[in-house]
């Protein structure tokens, strides 16, 4: 009888020591998929508001590569359903992107994607950080202003009496 509560004995005790490892992997598991989930995820929520990918926009646009997407989510005073993009010059200056532009392909590329937009072209020093600083002063400068609507000026209303 001894010997069948010996048997027994080892059985559980072999039960728990193999729940305990199973136990442990399966927490290992979970910290390597959290870990790795959570490293694939952190491009998509960036802090740049401005992110190509966020709106199914090409990172690039006849070799040039889009450094911001402005829509009037993120950037004030821009007209509902308007999309501009800030295009990164390759050419070191403002006198060779002139002289070498290549806004066939830029043109190209827009409607090969379907797109209507707006270019802005920004010089090759420019980053990502110096639009997300820019663009936050102007909204803030702009919450304080309001917007400055261009168009034809309002005529004053006549009664008609000479």
């Amino acid at each position: 009888m001894r010997n069948t509560v010996v048997v027994l004995w080892r059985s559980k005790r072999k039960l728990v020591l193999a729940v305990g490892i199973l136990c442990l992997v399966v927490v290992l598991a979970a910290v390597v998929v959290g870990y790795v989930f959570t490293r694939q995820a952190s491009p998509i929520s960036t802090r740049n508001p401005y992110d190509p990918a966020r709106f199914g926009m090409p990172g690039y646009v006849g070799g040039y590569k889009v450094l911001a997407v402005f829509t009037p989510d993120n950037l004030a005073c821009m007209n509902t359903g308007e999309i501009r993009l800030a295009l990164q010059a390759t050419e070191p200056n403002v006198e060779e992107y002139l002289a070498n532009n290549n806004l066939k392909a830029i043109q190209k590329d827009l409607e090969q994607h379907g797109l209507d937009v707006t270019i802005e072209i920004v010089g090759p020093g420019v980053t990502i950080d110096q639009i997300i600083s820019e663009s936050a002063k102007w909204n803030q400068a702009i919450k304080k202003s309001g917007c400055i609507q261009t168009g034809p000026a309002e005529l004053p209303q006549t009664t008609g009496e000479p």
